[in-house]
């Protein structure tokens, strides 16, 4: 009875942040609305607050994060983990914040230079297109809006959400209108929903156009997995980019965006990787380093680290003995 009563307050809290709290916090001058969306990351942290706990009510978001923390910087004092704790839940009250100016089209920020972007528009004048890898991490989604204002043409994918009922109503509206104006950023590019528009992501690569990928996502299907070398484990990621690239011959590439201290935003690319003899076997390593480092370096920013609690495991030697972390 207490767990179901418990239950009910947190998704009345998720339904107050999302249809009243951030809406309103998005149509404040922007540096206000930023310093008011970090003090609702406290409250996020304080209380474990996260729609995915309503959603799936057996996740504990901020006990996977504390062994997730763990896993990437061992022997942490508790005090340490509790910042960094602290550190993601404000990074997701950020990144939320962000998908509300999305969806107002507020996202009006001259970006200037991007450092690394004139080899990603050097590959792309190849016309094989591109495949972007990055994570849900700092400001990566507002990233993706601020490279189609520089001039990509990008089709990014995104699971599915929309459809599913199970998730509270007020966040799957929330994420369509974020995606409805991201898709205003991309220069006749769009958001492709997995696994239907999969279609559309060949077309677009072979069309010369890039497709950007979240590549923190496991896969259950240990044969189809790819296995990388990610903080100190060999772990089973989902092979979607590799498939991608590989069939249409498009390089790679993997980035992170930045927030940095003064309410603007700076990037990160590692270099841009081709096809080796049509594979990339050897160049997926290479982009998940990078991004190994970014959250080696901010830990607290990648706001869906408790995801690393959910892959699985494979042997370095045959790569088919599995264990769940």
């Amino acid at each position: 009875m207490r767990e179901r009563i418990y239950r009910a307050i947190f998704a009345l809290l998720v339904s107050v942040v999302y249809a009243v709290v951030l809406p309103l916090l998005a149509r404040l001058p922007l540096p206000a609305g930023y310093a008011m969306a970090s003090r609702l990351g406290r409250l996020y942290g304080r209380l474990g607050l996260d729609w995915r706990t309503v959603w799936q009510q057996e996740q504990d978001i901020a006990g996977r994060t504390r062994q997730a923390i763990g896993m990437i910087k061992s022997g942490l004092s508790s005090r340490r983990v509790a910042v960094l704790l602290r550190q993601r839940f404000r990074s997701a009250a950020l990144e939320d914040l962000e998908g509300h100016w999305l969806a107002l089209r507020r996202v009006t920020l001259q970006c200037g230079h991007i450092d690394g972007l004139d080899a990603i528009q050097e590959a792309l004048s190849h016309r094989k297109g591109i495949v972007l890898l990055t994570m849900h991490f700092d400001a990566s989604i507002l990233g993706i809006a601020l490279l189609g204002q520089a001039g990509l043409k990008l089709n990014p994918m995104a699971f599915d959400v929309l459809g599913d009922t199970s998730i509270p109503f007020l966040v799957r509206r929330y994420f369509r209108r974020k995606y409805a104006g991201l898709d205003s950023y991309l220069n006749g590019g769009r958001v492709c929903y997995m696994p239907r528009d999969l279609a559309h992501c060949y077309r677009a690569l072979r069309a010369g156009e890039g497709v950007v990928i979240l590549g923190d996502a496991p896969t259950g299907d240990i044969k189809m997995a790819v296995p990388i070398d990610f903080l100190g484990r060999r772990l089973a990621f989902a092979p979607g980019f590799l498939r991608l690239a590989e069939k249409t011959g498009a390089p790679v590439a993997a980035f992170v965006c930045l927030r940095d201290s003064q309410g603007g935003y700076r990037f990160a690319f590692s270099p841009v990787f081709w096809p080796v003899g049509g594979k990339h076997q050897d160049n997926a390593p290479r982009l998940y380093a990078f991004l190994e480092a970014c959250v080696r370096r901010y830990p607290g920013r990648w706001w869906a680290a408790d995801i690393l609690t959910y892959f699985l495991t494979m042997d370095a030697a045959n790569d088919e003995q599995t264990n769940p972390i």
